[in-house]
């Protein structure tokens, strides 16, 4: 079974689905090294490639690659269709680390050359994180895009060691390219004994030293559904369906970092 998010606003009410379906089973962690393996995905991208698609086939592109880790989505996606909804993407959302090839700044670059620009700054403190979330003006239904970074130097040299090592490893043309946003674990062959000890002082640096550069999760606007009567209905829905859902806290809008921790929860592993 899998597991969401909720986050309520007086304007918007969004839907996270939860992160990568391998993290949720004890018995699966060596399916997820081993899947992880599917994960490296060869950098041949053709940069002209990435310049001459529209942001609506960057989205897509991502979508799809989501998907094809976490089919749980995919099916969430289909059951609102087949009841004639429309689902809109409120936001997509991003991880990586601050070090200067691979920082926010960088991960940013293909929203930007589209005409995003900066629209929020969002401070993490229990989970030593720096957030920004991005925004295209002039287009009301075209998703936010927010990503976080790991403040390294808030970590262990142990951790900090681990992480530079995996990055020097990456050919450093990864980092100029504008295709990151695609290029999955770019890392190479995970250890197990790397991802249990990074899981220890932070799941978001595990998840990122197997997943690498994708999707963390896309979201549904549950003020754009129009067959549901509240966020209430939408609960029993997911529910009924045979879908976890995590409390939904309190009412609040936009970005608040106090209350988004359970968002970058829903990656933990955890055992049933």
């Amino acid at each position: 079974m899998e597991g969401f998010s909720i986050k309520i606003g007086k304007k918007n009410l969004i839907l996270t689905w939860i992160s990568y379906d391998l993290y949720h089973n004890e018995h699966k962690i060596l399916s997820l090294l081993i899947n992880s393996l599917r994960c490296i995905i060869p950098y041949n991208i053709d940069s002209k490639i990435l310049k001459k698609m529209n942001l609506d086939q960057v989205f897509l592109k991502l979508w799809q690659d989501y998907t094809s880790q976490n089919p749980s989505a995919y099916k969430i996606h289909a059951l609102f269709s087949d009841q004639g909804e429309k689902v809109v993407n409120d936001h997509i959302a991003f991880r990586t680390f601050n070090h200067e090839r691979m920082n926010i700044e960088v991960l940013v670059r293909p929203f930007i050359e589209r005409g995003y620009m900066a629209a929020g700054h969002y401070q993490f403190k229990n989970k030593h994180l720096h957030a920004m979330h991005f925004e295209l003006p002039g287009r009301a239904n075209a998703p936010r895009v927010f990503i976080s970074e790991l403040l390294l130097n808030n970590f262990s040299p142990w951790l900090q060691e681990q992480i530079h090592q995996s990055i020097d490893k990456v050919n450093t043309d990864i980092w100029k390219s504008d295709e990151l946003i695609f290029s999955g674990n770019v890392f190479g062959v995970p250890s197990y004994n790397i991802y249990e000890k990074l899981r220890i002082e932070s799941e978001y640096a595990a998840w990122l030293y197997i997943h690498g550069f994708r999707a963390n999760h896309f979201t549904v606007s549950v003020n754009s559904l129009n067959g549901f009567r509240g966020i209430e209905d939408v609960n029993k829905f997911l529910k009924d369906n045979g879908y976890l859902m995590n409390s939904k806290g309190n009412l609040f809008s936009g970005f608040i970092a106090g209350s988004a921790d359970k968002i970058f929860e829903s990656t933990d592993y955890y055992r049933n």
